[in-house]
């Protein structure tokens, strides 16, 4: 990288930095010639999202992309909880028929 190359970058980041208001953003990742993939969401800092802006690897999200990541972000938040309270009931149950078992098989055995 020239220290021409590095002194757009740095222009390109503060330019960045000034339109992004929020601490976290949802960016959208474009094509790259490295084999970046077009149209993975994610949210980031303020200063990651610069740094990607300016290398030209995403895009800041429009108000309807944002809100769509937001909404599949809360289904699968929500779709966690509901499958780890259901491995804790399971765990449960099962603890009690373990002990149940238990005190049978030793009834049993007298």
């Amino acid at each position: 990288m020239t220290l021409t190359q590095l002194k757009e970058y740095f222009i390109k980041r503060r330019q960045a930095l000034e339109q992004i208001q929020r601490d976290f953003v949802v960016v959208v990742s474009v094509r790259t010639a490295d084999g970046g993939k077009e149209g993975v969401m994610t949210e980031v800092s303020r200063e990651n999202a610069a740094h990607l802006l300016a290398e030209g690897r995403a895009r800041l999200a429009d108000a309807s992309e944002t809100e769509k990541y937001y909404e599949a972000a809360q289904k699968a938040r929500e779709e966690a909880e509901e499958l780890a309270e259901r491995s804790r009931i399971q765990v449960q149950v099962l603890s009690e028929l373990s002990a149940r078992t238990r005190k049978s098989a030793g009834r049993e055995k007298r």
